[in-house]
């Protein structure tokens, strides 16, 4: 339920900021550290059900907040492409 949330204000954040690629780099570092954090848990056998629902959180959340703003950037490398 929190990603039409998250998706309306990452929406907002997108057409806000100027330079939109941080917030598509901020989002893929998100998951990044997201999917080392979980590889780590793994490795060291700590790992919990638990973990993996609060890291399909942190992804989904971190999704719904990257997506616009990749969709807010196509029209700028197109603008400036051509």
């Amino acid at each position: 339920m929190a990603s039409p949330v998250l998706a309306l204000s990452g929406g907002v954040l997108a057409e806000r900021v100027n330079q939109k690629r941080y917030v598509v780099q901020g989002g893929q570092l998100v998951g990044a550290i997201n999917v080392f954090v979980i590889a780590t848990l793994l490795v060291t056998d700590l790992l919990r059900f638990e973990h993996l629902l609060v890291s399909a959180a942190i992804s989904s959340g971190a999704m719904a907040v990257l997506m616009p703003a990749q969709q807010a950037l196509i029209p700028e490398i197109v603008a400036s492409a051509a």
